[in-house]
């Protein structure tokens, strides 16, 4: 393809993303505000779902297609470059807060979640019965949190205390059917967005001679990580922590629960030694963040340090062949 239609391309997927990550922080903002519940389980059930599409998409297909690696390693990698790399850069533009009480929970369920899916690992196999406990598990994860939703709605004081939160950023209230529609429209501009920016910019990298190899670990890896770090840049941006954080703890959540699970129903799957590298970089990214939870906030300091446990993580795998 023609190097300069590939830069419009890229140009036009920059726009995407964005707008569409700006759009998405705007519309789930206004569902917590119309329907009275804290902005970060609106974060954990939505906008964590919307961003992990890909993830879903890229698994489901490679375990369909025999291409077990890649289902599993999607997950891992996705995993660890939403902590590492997307809370990283978010605490690099503004430091990430971690005040709502919500959050410890979430911070435990997955430790929970990554432990068992290492465990797997390290067992070798991942059996069907896995997958389906997987998926069952998520389903009961989502109840839990809708009834909290529906507690602490009820609850003057802490819908007050939600309105309180989202006002701060600038938020009006509008009617549910347009947080819908802007939520929508969001999902659809960032997932298309992300599409066309790492298309592009593969065609880019193959026209000026980069290895496959490269390609492969760099841009694809972090891809479908995209709508991620779109959403939580632009709610870092615009002051929104609770977007952040229930994207990044959510979206791992269902990729582990839902993304793997549905993976693994479709075909077992056997994991090779070099996976455990990923499996460990996975745990050791979520006691970075139970710590960090501990001080309330993710300094510009600890987005430094993530930011560097990435690349040696992207380092590691690459000299490892993590990846195949």
């Amino acid at each position: 393809m023609d190097i300069f239609l590939l830069f419009v391309i890229l140009a036009i997927g920059i726009i995407l993303l964005s707008k569409g990550a700006d759009i998405l922080v705007q519309g789930s903002s206004n569902l917590a505000l119309s329907y009275g519940v804290p902005l970060l389980i609106i974060s954990l059930i939505i906008v964590s779902l919307g961003t992990s599409l890909p993830e879903l998409f890229v698994s489901a297909l490679s375990s369909a297609q025999g291409e077990k690696d890649i289902a599993l390693g999607n997950v891992v990698g996705s995993n660890v470059a939403n902590i590492l790399l997307v809370l990283g850069v978010a605490a690099l533009i503004r430091p990430v807060r971690m005040k709502d009480p919500l959050a410890n929970r979430e911070i435990l369920i997955l430790g929970l979640v990554t432990s068992v899916m290492l465990f797997f690992i390290v067992y070798d196999v991942f059996p069907v019965w896995v997958g389906a406990l997987f998926i069952i598990g998520y389903a009961f994860y989502i109840i839990s949190l809708l009834r909290i939703a529906r507690n602490e709605r009820i609850k003057a004081k802490l819908e007050s205390e939600a309105i309180e939160e989202i006002e701060e950023i600038g938020v009006k209230k509008e009617r549910p059917l347009i947080s819908w529609i802007k939520v929508i429209a969001g999902f659809a501009g960032v997932l298309i967005g992300s599409e066309a920016l790492i298309y592009s910019a593969v065609g880019i990298a193959l026209f000026f001679s980069v290895p496959s190899g490269i390609i492969a670990l760099s841009l694809v890896a972090i891809g479908t990580s995209l709508p991620e770090l779109a959403t939580c840049v632009v709610a870092s941006l615009r002051g929104s922590d609770a977007v952040s954080i229930g994207t990044i703890i959510g979206s791992n959540n269902f990729n582990i629960l839902i993304v793997l699970g549905v993976a693994v129903m479709i075909a077992p799957i056997s994991t090779g030694a070099g996976m455990l590298t990923g499996g460990l970089f996975a745990l050791l990214s979520f006691f970075g963040l139970a710590v960090l939870q501990k001080y309330g906030v993710i300094n510009r300091i600890s987005g430094i340090v993530m930011l560097a446990a990435y690349a040696l993580y992207i380092a590691m795998a690459y000299g490892l062949k993590v990846w195949g």
